[in-house]
């Protein structure tokens, strides 16, 4: 998450004028990142280890 916010503020001055579009794909990673932190407290370990796997 450091890394994130660090790149983030790093490229501020090339985000300049993409608030809009940031601001429509801030839901998706926001419930992409709720979504895969659940899985991760609900899944049985041999889920992730099957995916790793391939």
């Amino acid at each position: 998450m450091a890394g994130g916010f660090s790149g983030a503020w790093g490229y501020r001055h090339e985000l300049t004028g993409l608030k809009p579009l940031l601001m429509r794909l801030m839901p998706a990673s926001l419930l992409g990142a709720v979504v895969g932190a659940l899985l991760l407290l609900v899944l049985p370990e041999s889920a992730f280890a099957t995916m790793c796997r391939s």
